[in-house]
């Protein structure tokens, strides 16, 4: 099936850290990935029409965890499965989503299948033909966690005839299934672990006909962790998580607008350890925030001086915050 066209991703000095998920059914954090790769699996139905803002959160979380394969330099394989539909489904259907996908940025998938009839089989036999057994991370949207647990079960079931090297690779998949969605993770039964409020409503691109940018959107997205870890986020309005977003972007955009700035080492480190910690992008958010708000004191009283500018700074820190969390400034 076609996807939607590919973003560029900056490359920038160094390298990432291994990624480490919150398991929803340990209950404890585990390494994501490696030695050498990343493989993701994601199964999720085909939204009606405009992804909402819940879709879009699960995707751009989802393209964070790729992102910070990419930065630790693991060879990444990523397998959509689009439950319910056909091969030969109407491209019609696919537009608006494919459109989202473009202005949000995110990285399409390595292999994108159509599973008409969305069983666990399926999308284990999806998993074998493209990804073989080098898949890492089950994913999917709000609702999904029982299905993934049977895709992984029937992973296993198939390598029991394998090398035991084989079976020991499956036997650890079990053990790595992130079901994520932004607003919770569920574990196997589907029973919320992290309470979280609701994101449906208005879509993604109602929201960019408004004149919302999208990458305040993502934004809007990032301000609160995938797992509902950060108290408060949910209680603003949508409209408040709107104004905060597009005013970040708006301070961003400001701060790597200049010839030079503060030096951009620290901030790309902290951008880094938050990713690796369990996807933490609200850490991320504020690491980016504070080299901002120290390339904005320029000028200022006990601001940035000029034996503190680094020259070219700004494009350093527009091309990692670009390639790391995906927002293009």
């Amino acid at each position: 099936m076609l996807t939607w066209p590919a973003p560029h991703v900056p490359q920038i000095p160094g390298s990432g850290q291994a990624l480490r998920l919150h398991d929803g059914l340990l209950g404890q954090p585990l390494t994501a990935g490696g030695p050498g790769r990343g493989g993701l699996l994601i199964c999720a139905p085909l939204p009606d029409g405009a992804p909402s803002l819940a879709d879009a959160a699960t995707a751009v979380v989802l393209d964070v965890l790729v992102r910070a394969w990419h930065d630790a330099r693991l060879e990444v394989a990523s397998l959509r499965c689009l439950h319910g539909i056909a091969d030969d489904v109407d491209h019609a259907r696919l537009a608006p989503t494919y459109l989202a996908c473009t202005e949000l940025g995110l990285l399409p998938p390595d292999h994108l299948v159509a599973v008409p009839d969305p069983q666990p089989a399926a999308c284990a036999a999806a998993v074998r033909d493209h990804l073989g057994s080098a898949v890492d991370v089950l994913a999917g949207a709000r609702g999904q966690a029982d299905h993934l647990a049977r895709v992984a079960a029937a992973l296993a079931t198939a390598t029991a005839e394998r090398p035991a090297d084989a079976l020991d690779a499956q036997q650890a998949l079990a053990h790595r299934i992130v079901t994520v969605d932004a607003t919770w993770i569920l574990d196997a039964a589907g029973v919320p672990l992290v309470p979280g409020g609701e994101d449906e409503g208005e879509d993604v691109l109602a929201l960019l006909d408004r004149g919302v940018p999208p990458m305040a959107v993502r934004l809007m997205v990032l301000a609160g962790h995938y797992r509902g870890a950060r108290p408060g986020i949910r209680s603003l309005s949508r409209e408040a998580r709107v104004a905060d977003a597009v005013a970040r972007l708006d301070r961003w955009i400001a701060a790597v607008s200049g010839n030079g700035g503060p030096a951009t080492e620290a901030m790309v480190a902290e951008i880094r350890a938050a990713l690796a910690d369990d996807l933490d992008t609200p850490r991320a958010l504020r690491a980016v925030d504070a080299w901002a708000d120290a390339a904005l004191s320029y000028g200022q009283e006990g601001g940035l001086t000029d034996e503190d500018v680094v020259e070219g700074a700004p494009g350093i820190a527009a091309r990692a915050v670009d390639a790391l969390l995906g927002v293009r400034l």
